[in-house]
């Protein structure tokens, strides 16, 4: 959290404080009479606001412990997103350069590559990305700019909704090389 917030949440601690200190004498449990000395009411008071600013600045600190860990945890998580498309796209282009002389094992151990990485989106992908890469897996035609756009706001995106119960994922298979009998 930023300085600002610590700030206005320091001040509404020591706020509270003092509205509790109100509600205590409202309610008698601390009675402030002008029979006392001036001195024991301060002390009272001074006493009762620094023991709940203490606890209001321990309270901001777990409450920026836990922003700072939250924010770590998304940056950690994007990271292996980003790695697992890296690897992704690297072997959806791998295989396309391969597209024309699919008998040649490079081929081969491209495409079982790509089938690797496509069956492993689901695990971290959007469901917008996967309904995508089955689309093309079931021959309809799309450009790669949509598929870099959809992929991009995956990673800008913390959204970890449930996929939706009508999507169907298919498992891609690699092609295995043909064999003469002969």
């Amino acid at each position: 959290m930023n300085k600002i917030t610590n700030w206005l949440l320091s001040i509404s601690s020591i706020i509270i404080a003092i509205c509790f200190i109100i509600f205590l004498t409202k309610i008698n449990i601390i009675s402030i009479s002008f029979s006392e000395p001036d001195n024991v009411v301060i002390a009272i008071i001074g006493s009762a606001t620094a023991i709940i600013t203490i606890l209001g600045s321990i309270l901001v600190a777990q409450l920026s412990s836990n922003a700072n860990a939250k924010q770590q945890r998304e940056a950690e998580s994007r990271k292996i997103k980003q790695d697992y498309y890296n690897r992704f796209i690297e072997a959806l282009t791998t295989k396309l350069a391969y597209i024309k002389d699919s008998t040649c094992t490079e081929a081969i151990e491209s495409n079982q590559k790509f089938c690797l990485e496509a069956n492993r989106l689901p695990l971290y992908a959007s469901q917008k990305v996967v309904k995508f890469v089955n689309d093309i897996s079931e021959g309809k035609k799309a450009s790669f700019s949509e598929l870099f756009t959809l992929i991009r706001e995956d990673l800008c995106s913390n959204d970890y909704e449930k996929f939706e119960e009508s999507l169907k994922f298919n498992i891609q298979i690699p092609q295995l090389p043909v064999r003469n009998t002969k």
